[in-house]
Order: C-alpha cells, then sequence, then structure tokens
C-alpha cells in the first residue's frame, strides 16, 4: 500500500498568466498534501519535488514560428492560430493518461485549463477525476464569455454598447483587445465557452 499516492495532473494553457496561476496552484496542493504526485506540463523548473512532462507540439506544423511553446513568444494576432494549434496535444495527452491510469492504483485528478475543454472526455475514458481551472477571476470570465458568445460590438456601429448578460455593464471599443474585434462568431475559441 505504500505505492498509493494521489496523482494530480496540472495541465495549463501556455501562456505566462495561466502557467504561474498552476504553479501556485501546484505549490498550494504540495503545501496540504506533500505525499501528492503532481504532474505539470510545463518547461519550467520546479520549486518543489515536481513531476514536469512534456508534450509534443509543432507550431511550424500550424503556420507559427518553429520556436513558438507559449503565446509569449508570438505577435498578438497569432494567438487564435496557436489556440487552435494547441487542439494537436489531444493524442499526446490521452496517450500520458491512458499510461498513468494503466500504473496507479492510486485515484487520478486531472486539472486543466478552461481552455481545454476537450481533456474532459480524455477524463471519462479513462475514468479518472477531472476539473477545470479558471486563471481569471469571476468577474473577468463573466466578462469574457458575454463578448465572445454575443460579440456585441458586431451589431452596432457606437464606440459603447452594454453587455447583453449584463446590461449594467458598458464596454469601450477601446477596451477590446485585436484578436475580439477581429473575431466573427466562427472562431475556434467559442466552442471552449
Amino acid at each position: 500500500m505504500a505505492d498509493y499516492k494521489p496523482h494530480v495532473v496540472l495541465f495549463p494553457f501556455l501562456a505566462q498568466g495561466h502557467i504561474n496561476v498552476f504553479l501556485y496552484l501546484a505549490t498550494l496542493l504540495h503545501n496540504h498534501n506533500p505525499s501528492l504526485t503532481i504532474t505539470l506540463r510545463s518547461s519550467l523548473p520546479p520549486t518543489f519535488s515536481l513531476r514536469l512532462h512534456s508534450l509534443p507540439f509543432s507550431p511550424a506544423d500550424f503556420g507559427l514560428p518553429a520556436y513558438a511553446e507559449s503565446v509569449a513568444d508570438l505577435p498578438f494576432h497569432q494567438f487564435l492560430t496557436f489556440f487552435n494549434a494547441s487542439n494537436s496535444l489531444l493524442p499526446a495527452f490521452e496517450d500520458f493518461v491512458a499510461d498513468i491510469a494503466g500504473k496507479d492504483i492510486a485515484p487520478i485528478c486531472i486539472i486543466t485549463d478552461i481552455f481545454f475543454a476537450w481533456t474532459v472526455d480524455v477524463a471519462r475514458k479513462h475514468k479518472v477525476y477531472h476539473s477545470t481551472f479558471n486563471t481569471c477571476s469571476a468577474y473577468g470570465s463573466a466578462i469574457f464569455c458575454s463578448l465572445w458568445t454575443h460579440l456585441p460590438y458586431k451589431n452596432t456601429t457606437s464606440n459603447e454598447f452594454p453587455l447583453p448578460d449584463h446590461p449594467e455593464v458598458v464596454i469601450h471599443r477601446s477596451q477590446l483587445p485585436d484578436h475580439l474585434l477581429d473575431a466573427d462568431g466562427n472562431d475556434g475559441c467559442l466552442a471552449t465557452l
């Protein structure tokens, strides 16, 4: 029974604001239960006994620079391309989960970034626990989801507009990033919301 150590797999989106929060989550989990096995998808050095697991990713296959392993390596206008390219991680992620699910007798929990909705299907297939971790505040998430879901700025010529889900919130067009302004409703990000 000495090998019975629960295993937590952390799977952040490769953007600084996401990786840092997942590292903090790993620290909290470790401090709460030092006997946990924690695996993080990252190339960052661990601050405690943390397993790192890399997945093959070829950004050049998607028209991105070959060195682009996170959104920090890209100009802002390529964010959506990187986001969609990250879906190519699914086969390697599934192989990794299948491998640990086949070896571990202890419970496994996958905690993934909100941008990796497809991981829930992997967890169900291998009968492991799954949770989605949102690295943004509740307010920011609500605003972002409303903007992506409704694209309210597409229905007005005004520079200011209310959000359909939150009419008390008025947004100015200048507050929107370019990838939101360029969205047309057929963007891959909408599938994750």
